[in-house]
């Protein structure tokens, strides 16, 4: 068996680490210097163990009830050390018993992280900043915590590292306290079971966590990206990669194009991939391939066709509008994400309607989307930010209209133009081009543009309502990224079922209005799991976030961080390569923004 080393052994450690000694019978650390001195006379009473070879094994580690991941971290780094070299484990618990039911909590207990015991609170009531963490029993419990998580979790390793592993007595007078930098690079990143938190750029930080396979959510690798969409030098962008808006790009390509080519010179600090899209296996079926998807055969397109599934809008541009109901299999709603010019975040359901006029007629129609798939018994629009061609089946009914000019789609607005050529059923197609907008019909919507005539003039207006209630919000969107589902809405989960382990990237929303992007890496059993769809909202919930939105996932889920003057892919996306995605969402820093308040 192996012994414990005599309580001399904790000074020399203690002044090896440089560890600030909080009781006044220990050393007083000056955190600018090597040099240590004493603060006051030690008293001749030898302290005793409290925490000795003999009662290691009766000792409970208590965390914090909620699975926050940290926390849990910080516990079981203790709990392997422990087996590492005594080969026994300590009983884990969380901090839901405390006399309940007249039980009382356990004597002898290691407190991680603001438990609900008196001595923990006792503990954290002395700590001021953000990286300041103390170890220091209360009596015979022994309390490890940190102002947050993240020093709690140092706190947590050095123990385990300096006292644990090597084998120190831990006397009733051990009292330290100490700090460390909770906004600089502290660990390697390639160091996997560390917790990197950085700042990317002033108000934009960065968070890796690791989780072990013993944790709540399994073996899990993700990092979070946290910015305040206030803050009046960052924005919040959506945007393609290719020249036109169904182009798929990597996310570190579409970075560097945006970088390139903006006109507000911004740069970006963060981005992840964005949307889903129809691929031709599923909604977009091409004609000859014979493709069934959930029982639906008919063709769609006759060539491969991308379009992003929900409402997206880039730097002020309408996108597309939601997916349509008649873009079979229609599989419910889909939610967006946007922020507002003046930093206001929302989750929200919109819905656009657009009304088609040939002035010159006195007819009137509502279109079914815009720049969506060319759909049976449908009427779409599509716009000059699109693709050169719908790839339309034959059957399709076309009006092409040229505006005259550069025009923006957005609510509110209506595009004139005239009717340049039209395409019967069977006949010649027309490419899009710069300031085109085209008509598409087929089905039962074929009828309502069989009265136009070249020469027409023809309105296009547009109005953006939210099924969530937030009309002049969406109304007045700035960038917005379809996705997947909402994970949860106010604080109050969605209720997902779907326990696929999936690669992600989610947005959120945090109770102080912060906005946070975080990437989950998956499929990957040495490396990350990915997290259960049914436990994201958890997961949220413990990282403060009260509204979360996933994105696209899979192979698809990707990171691409500003690491010094160059961009790095910060996780390992399963496809072991990065996929090519129809957008992207970046935080950018640049010209901070008027934000009407004056000087």
């Amino acid at each position: 068996m192996k012994r414990f080393v005599r309580i001399e052994a904790v000074i020399l450690c203690l002044a090896v680490l440089f560890l600030a000694a909080c009781s006044e019978t220990g050393i007083q650390v000056d955190s600018d210097s090597n040099d240590s001195t004493e603060s006051t006379a030690v008293t001749e009473r030898q302290p005793e163990a409290v925490i000795s070879e003999d009662n290691l094994r009766e000792y409970v580690i208590v965390r914090t009830d909620g699975k926050r991941p940290l926390l849990i971290e910080s516990a079981t780094y203790i709990n392997d050390a422990v087996k590492e070299i005594f080969g026994y484990s300590l009983r884990l618990n969380n901090d839901w018993l405390d006399e309940i039911g007249g039980e009382k909590a356990p004597e002898l207990e290691i407190l991680i992280g603001d438990t609900n015991r008196p001595e923990s609170e006792e503990v954290l009531a002395t700590l001021e900043n953000d990286g300041d963490y103390a170890i220091r029993f209360v009596g015979k419990k022994l309390v490890i915590v940190g102002k947050t998580d993240t020093a709690t979790r140092e706190a947590a390793k050095r123990f385990a590292d300096e006292f644990i592993k090597k084998e120190l007595f831990l006397k009733e007078d051990l009292s330290l306290c100490g700090n460390i930098d909770v906004t600089d690079v502290f660990l390697e990143y390639e160091d996997l079971s560390a917790h990197l938190h950085k700042e990317l750029y002033p108000g934009v930080t960065s968070t890796f966590y690791s989780l072990p396979s013993d944790s709540p959510y399994g073996l899990q690798k993700f990092t979070v990206v946290e910015f305040d969409p206030e803050q009046p030098d960052l924005y919040f962008c959506v945007t393609k990669g290719g020249t036109t808006a169904n182009k798929l790009v990597t996310v570190g390509n579409t970075v560097k194009k945006f970088n390139a080519e903006n006109d507000r010179g911004l740069t970006a600090i963060s981005a992840v991939n964005g949307d889903l899209w129809m691929v031709s296996y599923a909604h977009a079926r091409i004609e000859g391939k014979g493709t069934t998807y959930k029982d639906c055969s008919d063709p769609v397109v006759t060539k491969s066709l991308t379009v992003p599934r929900g409402f997206n809008i880039y730097d002020g541009e309408i996108i597309t509008s939601s997916h349509s109901k008649l873009e079979t299999p229609y599989e419910g709603d889909f939610y967006s994400f946007g922020v507002t010019e003046d930093g206001r975040a929302v989750l929200g359901n919109p819905q656009l309607n657009i009304s088609v006029k040939n002035a010159s007629k006195g007819l009137t129609a509502s279109a079914d989307g815009l720049n969506r798939l060319p759909a049976n018994n449908a009427l779409m629009v599509y716009s000059d930010i699109y693709s050169t061609s719908n790839y339309s089946l034959s059957d399709a009914f076309e009006i092409v209209i040229d505006c005259g000019g550069d025009y923006t789609v957005r609510h509110g607005e209506t595009v004139k133009g005239k009717v340049i050529a039209i395409t019967e059923p069977g006949g010649k197609k027309y490419d899009m081009q710069a300031n085109y907008i085209i008509l598409t019909a087929r089905g039962t919507k074929k009828s309502l543009l069989e009265k136009y005539t070249v020469g027409d003039t023809v309105e296009v207006s547009f109005k953006v309502t939210d099924k969530m209630g937030n009309d002049a919000l969406w109304q007045n969107m700035k960038n917005a990224v379809g996705g997947h589902i909402p994970v949860i809405i106010d604080g109050r989960s969605q209720g997902s079922k779907d326990n696929t382990a999936y690669p992600a990237s989610i947005l959120g929303i945090k109770d102080n209005g912060n906005v946070v992007m975080i990437t989950c890496d998956g499929r990957q059993s040495s490396w990350s799991t990915g997290v259960k769809i049914s436990a994201l909202d958890e997961l949220c919930a413990d990282l403060g976030i009260k509204t979360a939105f996933l994105l696209d996932g899979g192979g698809s889920a990707e990171m691409v961080n500003l690491n010094g003057d160059s961009y790095k892919t910060v996780n390992k996306p399963s496809d072991g390569s990065s996929r090519t995605v129809v957008n992207t969402v970046i935080i950018a820093y640049g010209p901070k923004r008027d934000t009407g308040e004056g000087n």
